[in-house]
């Protein structure tokens, strides 16, 4: 493309279009209804698609494309796609946005035979046969539509046709029969076709026989010119701007396409396509009005604005070269080209056919000597006629001059107020943006304190929880340094617990940290440390539980229910403490792969809890020697296999509020003593509901 200033203008209507991104952009997802078929384009080459937004009614054009959507004829698309802004450089009549497939929401085979009809018969009795005319006749108010010539076979009269017939493509210059079926909306759908002959000489054929002008309506040979120079397609080069500069152009974007015999005007601006009414001598004059475009917003709106507005401006043409110049009383306007291949400039200053040059007119006083001829009657005649040419072209060249004059300061006066327009506009903007720069830096401030509150409001409660912690510290070290029991002192004795029931709930009346972890549901758990001891697991990672030394006791239940044999953890609660109903994965390794891990660890609940201490009941006996049953105190477990000798221990029942232990399996008989002790692996429950 070749630019002067149209370069800096169209980048200037760019950055006009970004500043009006609110009305236009919307940079969220959007929902699009894509249907099965396509339609030609005007005014690229190929197929358009037919969208349908949420809320619209119809199916509109689409002239742009999709990245990413890969369309295919007969399906039914919902897709899901985000507007962006393209980075320049970005051609005339170009969009400044570009639409990039996110998704396919849905996507839907279409038979339009089953589909168009679904609710009527699609047998041959609904259907209908239609002639169609090799020609259109305009229909509308303004004659920008062309309407079909239809009749149903048999009948002699051909009707003008307002109804639409899906799927028909119909091409001038050929008579058609055609098979249609109604649709139930006073439109039909194309069935077949029956038969398709070209019509040679269409509006010349003087061969043509009585019956067949009556039944087909053709006209015959008339002297009404047809057609003219001015037919046809023109391709875009130069435009006057609004401060009487030239904008160049050669990319053929911009191009109209007249037919003076129907008085009508097709084209494409720079965003839209368009049609007007011409009207014209098919000499110098030609009028264009009641132009009509079918909306749509795109960064070169305001070249296309332009561009309509110098179009209603023409009233003079002429065609130089296979150029078209239009201008308003020959001040230029506009210049096209029928050749979209040619590059070439188009001259704006020419000399129209009707305005005489007077500069080298030779008058009746003009003489080379002194010598006075008398002229004879016809040169007199000559004379008189030259003079009067004289004069009246010279009172023409002062009017226009005139004009011209009143005209320019017109032009200064009305871009002295653009100017000033723009003026504010800028100012407008600069003050916007300086509001916009004060209300994000308050928004900041008021981020920054509302920060500091959250950090403060941390810290204490970081205070507070340490306080707690210290506090719980210390209540241990005064329970564990206060005097043993002399049962305890005693190294050869078994210890026997107090027989007076202990069984208060455990205080959770405090706030708990409860112990975070990341749940992992695979199988790809990495080897423990150390084997027979339990570990649960955070992500990809086996944490180890509470190791607590403990050490045997015996409860005495009474003269007849025996005692209880117990383990007894010198703390009262574990400081890994899990939420009820979001307990980890708990896993074990053994390496003898001889050995039942049902014979490895047990899982106990604290019955007893207080004075620093809980004590785990593991077994019992009666006073007559037969074991206890104990159950309820001990947890049911399962173990899952997960490779050679890794196992993962399932707990078969819901866990209450308390303290539970891991405990070692073994022959515990030998074992209570007071030099006697236990690794147990401890962790607690927290009900938040209690």
């Amino acid at each position: 493309m070749r630019f002067n200033k149209f370069v800096s203008v169209f980048i200037l209507l760019f950055i006009s279009s970004v500043c009006t991104l609110g009305q236009t952009y919307n940079p969220n997802p959007q929902t699009w209804y894509v249907d099965a078929e396509t339609i030609p384009c005007d005014n690229v080459d190929g197929e358009c698609l037919l969208i349908k937004q949420p809320g619209q009614k119809e199916y509109e054009i689409f002239t742009d494309k999709i990245e990413g959507f890969n369309f295919v004829k007969g399906y039914q698309y919902s897709i899901s796609v985000k507007q962006e802004i393209k980075q320049p450089p970005i051609a005339a009549g170009e969009s400044v946005f570009k639409y990039v497939l996110l998704k396919i929401i849905s996507q839907k085979s279409v038979n339009y035979t089953s589909n168009v009809v679904s609710n009527l018969s699609t047998t041959a009795a609904k259907n209908i046969r239609l002639d169609v005319n090799f020609q259109t006749v305009p229909c509308g108010g303004n004659y920008s539509e062309t309407c079909l010539l239809v009749k149903e076979t048999g009948k002699k009269e051909y009707e003008i046709w307002n109804a639409s017939i899906y799927g028909f493509i119909y091409e001038s210059g050929y008579n058609y029969t055609i098979e249609v079926s109604p649709v139930g909306d006073g439109n039909y759908y194309f069935v077949k076709e029956i038969s398709k002959q070209k019509i040679e000489n269409s509006f010349n054929n003087t061969n043509t026989t009585k019956s067949t002008v009556t039944a087909q309506k053709i006209i015959g040979q008339t002297n009404i010119q047809t057609s003219s120079s001015l037919d046809g397609r023109w391709y875009l080069r130069k435009m006057k701007d609004t401060d009487g500069s030239s904008l160049i152009t050669d990319d053929n974007v911009i191009w109209i396409d007249i037919n003076t015999f129907r008085d009508k005007l097709d084209g494409f601006g720079a965003c839209n396509t368009f049609n007007a009414v011409v009207k014209s001598d098919l000499k110098t004059s030609c009028l264009i009005s009641k132009i009509t475009s079918n909306y749509s917003n795109c960064g070169n709106i305001k070249l296309e604005n332009l561009f309509y507005q110098l179009l209603e401006q023409v009233n003079k043409f002429e065609i130089k070269n296979g150029n078209l110049i239009l201008s308003n009383q020959w001040n230029f306007l506009l210049g096209f080209t029928s050749n979209p291949n040619n590059k070439e400039e188009i001259p704006t200053t020419f000399t129209p056919p009707t305005i005489i040059n007077t500069d080298n007119l030779t008058y009746a006083t003009n003489t080379k000597n002194n010598t006075v001829s008398q002229p004879n009657t016809n040169e007199v005649s000559s004379t008189q006629i030259v003079q009067k040419t004289s004069k009246t072209t010279t009172s023409q060249d002062k009017e226009i001059e005139a004009l011209k004059a009143k005209l320019k300061e017109k032009e200064i006066e009305e871009q002295k107020k653009l100017e000033a327009a723009k003026q504010a506009e800028l100012e407008k903007q600069k003050q916007a943006a300086i509001n916009a720069a004060k209300q994000a830096e308050l928004e900041r401030q008021q981020q920054a304190i509302l920060e500091q509150q959250k950090k403060q409001q941390e810290i204490e409660e970081l205070k507070k929880l340490l306080a707690e912690k210290e506090s719980k510290l210390n209540n241990s070290a005064t329970s564990q340094s206060a005097p043993k029991p002399k049962e305890m002192e005693e190294k050869n004795e078994i210890v026997v617990a107090d027989s007076k029931p202990n069984d208060k709930p455990i205080n959770k009346n405090t706030t708990y940290q409860i112990t975070n972890f990341t749940p992992n549901n695979s199988n790809n758990i990495p080897d423990p440390d150390y084997p027979n001891r339990p570990y649960y697991l955070d992500g990809n990672e086996l944490i180890k539980l509470e190791r607590a030394e403990a050490n045997f006791a015996l409860k005495k239940k009474g003269i007849y229910r025996g005692v209880d044999q117990q383990v007894q953890v010198m703390k009262e609660e574990s400081p890994i403490q899990f939420e009820k109903n979001k307990l980890p994965r708990f896993f074990i390794q053994i390496n003898d792969e001889d050995v039942d891990p049902y014979d490895i660890i047990d899982l106990c609940k604290a019955d007893n809890i207080g004075a620093g201490r809980r004590n785990f009941t593991f077994s019992g006996k009666t006073y007559g020697g037969r074991v206890k049953d104990v159950t309820g105190k001990i947890m049911q477990l399962d173990f899952k296999k997960i490779r050679k000798g890794l196992y993962e221990i399932i707990i078969a029942q819901d866990l209450v509020q308390g303290e539970y232990a891991f405990l070692p399996l073994g022959n515990t008989e030998n074992q209570l003593s007071s030099v006697n002790s236990v690794k147990a692996n401890c962790f607690g429950v927290y009900d938040p509901s209690k």
